[in-house]
């Protein structure tokens, strides 16, 4: 049997008989009443004027388009068809403006269901009793607004879960009306989709225009600016796209190289006559053998040759004939030479024009180089105003290509929307409220319920149902028990002569908490008695929980003091040794007192080794209970010399030395003055006394 620790008061338990015999007597009007409320709730949901629903579904997504300048960037498909995106479409389809322009095709303000006020002209009971204050419907408010709050309360738009599915829903008593508002407002959003396009087209377009004209006046001023400085600089342009200078530099040089190969040429020429004329041969000089004198004057050489070998085969040298033909050949060969002579002259002076004309183009190229190298700052400048030229122009290109798809747009028949009707409302024929079967089974319930908890208050507060100690658990079950019940009153028997002894725990936790630093780890030891120290250990431990904190007991003995250990997976009870030993973890090893919201660890069935509390593990457990708990309350017992004894100690903040029946003073005052002496935490004395009392049953530990 587990054991019950209970303060200065008896329990009271509830007698279950007397109860059910109170319930039992007023089955005579519950029975009729429950009765009454189904058959009333059923006839009053039958004349309810039943509700339809009907939904039409829509998908968001990205419409592709045949015109230019809609293509969207992934950024852009991607925020609009996220969960924001999704979301940011439920909020459209509830906006006022597509209500307003659903409710003026549906014409809802003509129904009585959106405009009471439709339902009959002039109304004079209705007039007095908007004149009292007591038609709601008659508030001053505009027609317009009572529809749109009537149109609000029957439409519900959602986002179905983890989709881009929304769906809508719209009630009313017309099951046609329902099916075609659903329609009419999805429809009515789709077009709204297109003509938000088009206006922002529109609005693009004009935009674009003013913003077109600006900057083409601003790439004509940088173009003309361009080109004024490029006259007022000498810097036109001319074929090849380059400048006058830089073209006539271009062909100077050109020039200049050519006279000079002409002049070497010249040159070349000259010097190869005047050796071939002081080795007197003139053979091999193409200019002389180009020149129609000389080569004249060789054929006329050639033949009196030939006349001079024929004249010596029959004549003899001294001969005048022969004499007169060799001095004609004599002749013909100085001729040839002064010839020569004339060709070396003329080149001669053709190598000094082709000097003087290098000379000249030598001088104006030069020129022309001081003149490129004046206008180097010039130039630069000008490719900077081209420059700036062109960047505006490349952006008037660009301007002029948006505008121009802009108006490709606006020209449009239709604007894709960015969703897509995937199911149409049809007409419902089943009503969705009210829904006659749940609601009277909920009603019938309440009021069950209600009945049977206005009986059981009724007995709680008049009756007598609450019986004190065990008389209530002896009138149901016949049997008697005994248990040991700590009452904390005045010790019986004399211990030592201390002011600061305590009697109850309660009042000893109160004065704790007084302290500036109220203590968080309490050890709580016997002089020799265990179950002493555990009674006393469980009352502070729930003083603490009336405290409002939150507090765990840890018990060290053996065998378990608090109700049955809880188990393990092989059947072992678990406790604070298991935990120290790494087979068990904090949830195996923790439960709760029954009698409040504490925790307990309770004892593993064996005593708490030297090895497990001398292990680091034991001071790591602490501290991790320390960190989660307002306060812990440890049990060690009867007081021992062991090393878990010494280690608890060393952890404590406050020592509650708990007195016996059998404890003297002089024991009491040798144990007091030797935890003084080796613990540095505040030391209290606790004196119960025993008294039995009869059992009131067991209860078991949840954890």
């Amino acid at each position: 049997m587990a054991r019950e620790y209970r303060g200065a008061e008896d329990e009271v338990s509830v007698d279950v008989a007397a109860l059910g015999r109170a319930l039992w007597r007023a089955k005579r009007w519950l029975a009729p009443l429950v009765l009454v409320a189904a058959v009333g709730t059923f006839g009053a949901l039958q004349m309810v004027t039943p509700k339809y629903r009907g939904q039409a579904k829509i998908l968001i997504e990205s419409q592709a388009s045949i015109y230019p300048g809609v293509e969207r960037n992934t950024e852009g498909e991607r925020a609009m068809l996220d969960q924001e995106g999704v979301a940011s479409q439920v909020q459209l389809l509830n906006s006022y403006d597509l209500a307003r322009r659903v409710a003026n095709k549906l014409e809802l303000s003509k129904r009585s269901e959106f405009n009471p006020s439709a339902r009959d002209g002039d109304n004079l009971l209705r007039d007095a009793l908007r004149l009292l204050g007591f038609d709601r419907s008659g508030r001053q408010i505009s027609v317009e607004e009572r529809v749109l709050e009537a149109y609000f309360d029957n439409l519900v738009v959602y986002q179905v879960e983890k989709t881009r599915v929304i769906a809508v829903e719209f009630t009313s008593r017309d099951p046609e009306l329902a099916a075609r508002a659903a329609n009419t407002i999805v429809q009515e959003y789709l077009d709204l989709q297109a003509a938000a396009k088009r206006d922002n087209t529109e609005e693009a377009a004009g935009s674009l225009g003013p913003e077109v004209a600006r900057v083409r006046a601003d790439v004509e001023t940088a173009e003309r600016a361009a080109e004024d400085y490029r006259a007022a600089n000498d810097l036109l342009l001319g074929s090849n796209n380059v400048t006058l200078v830089q073209q006539q530099l271009a062909d100077l040089n050109a020039q200049l190289a050519s006279a000079r190969a002409q002049k070497a040429e010249v040159q070349a020429k000259a010097e190869q006559l005047r050796a071939m004329l002081g080795r007197g041969t003139l053979d091999s000089a193409s200019d002389v053998l180009n020149s129609p004198l000389i080569q004249r004057l060789r054929e006329r050489q050639v033949a009196l040759r030939a006349r001079l070998a024929e004249l010596s085969t029959s004549l003899l040298p001294s001969h005048p004939e022969y004499r007169a033909t060799r001095r004609q050949l004599s002749d013909l060969d100085s001729q040839i030479v002064a010839e020569g002579r004339k060709i070396l002259a003329g080149l001669e002076n053709d190598v000094r024009v082709a000097e003087s004309r290098e000379t000249s183009l030598t001088a104006s190229l030069n020129q022309l180089k001081v003149q490129v190298a004046q206008n180097n700052d010039a130039r630069i400048r000008l490719r900077d105003l081209e420059r700036d030229a062109k960047v505006k122009g490349a952006q008037l290109e660009a301007l002029l290509q948006r505008y121009r798809e802009q108006e490709v747009r606006v020209n449009a028949v239709g604007l894709p929307a960015d969703a897509r009707l995937i199911s149409r409302a049809s007409i419902p024929h089943k009503p969705y409220s009210p829904r006659v079967v749940p609601i009277t089974v909920l009603v019938t319930m309440a009021v069950a319920v209600l009945a049977v908890a206005f009986v059981l208050m009724r007995e709680f507060l008049f009756g007598q149902v609450l019986v004190r100690g065990g008389a209530g658990s002896q009138a149901e079950d016949g049997e008697d028990g005994d248990e040991i019940v700590a009452v904390f009153e005045a010790p019986q028997v004399p211990v030592a002569p201390l002011s600061d002894v305590e009697t109850s725990p309660a009042a000893l936790w109160a004065r704790l908490m007084e302290q500036e630093t109220p203590p968080q780890c309490l050890v709580v030891v016997s002089t020799d008695d265990d179950e002493m120290a555990n009674r006393a250990a469980v009352a502070l431990l729930r003083a603490a929980v009336s405290d409002n904190s939150c507090p765990i007991l840890v018990e060290t003995s053996a065998e378990p003091q608090f109700g049955e250990p809880k188990a393990g997976a092989e059947g072992k009870p678990r406790g604070f040794a298991d935990l120290l030993s790494g087979e068990a973890s904090f949830s195996q090893v923790i439960v709760r007192d029954p009698r409040s919201r504490a925790h307990v660890i309770e004892g593993a069935g064996r005593p708490l080794s030297d090895r497990e509390a001398a292990s680091p593990i034991f001071d790591t457990v602490l501290e991790a209970l320390e960190h989660t708990y307002d306060h812990i309350v440890i049990d060690l017992g009867r007081l021992t010399s062991s090393i878990a004894t010494a280690k608890f100690l060393t952890h404590a903040d406050h020592v509650v030395l708990v007195a016996g029946d059998h404890s003297g003073g002089p024991l009491l005052d040798r144990t007091r003055r030797m935890l003084e002496t080796r613990t540095r935490a505040g030391l209290s004395v606790l004196a119960p006394e025993r008294r039995e009392r009869p059992a009131t049953g067991t209860r078991d530990m949840a954890a």
